[in-house]
């Protein structure tokens, strides 16, 4: 019996689906506020929030110029189990934003 599906389905039901909030407030073309109806597009698996469609079309035409403050406000992606996955082993305190499936402190290597 291969385990590895077993343990794939073991971490979607043990570790809580994190969905994290948009980090900006702001348009990040323009700088202005986003406001309560900031038009919403996805670039390359990125939620990308913009103030108007004047600014997607100028996000749209340089997308690398503008990431890159989204990329530094989303900070590292979290680990949101509090165990490894392969070994069961608890992480101990490391804390949740830095833990990495392949660099968890437990017993497996």
């Amino acid at each position: 019996m291969h385990l590895r599906p077993l343990m794939l389905s073991v971490l979607l039901l043990a570790c809580p689906l994190l969905a994290q909030d948009y980090p900006l407030e702001t348009c990040i073309v323009k700088g202005t506020r986003l406001g309560n109806n900031p038009v919403i597009i996805q670039h390359s698996g990125i939620e990308v929030r913009l103030c108007c469609n004047n600014c997607v079309k100028r996000f749209r035409a340089d997308p690398d110029r503008y990431l890159a403050a989204l990329r530094e406000a989303m900070g590292p992606p979290a680990y949101p189990c509090d165990f490894c996955v392969v070994s069961g082993d608890l992480l101990g305190d490391i804390p949740p934003a830095t833990r990495c499936p392949r660099a968890a402190d437990c017993s497996c290597d």
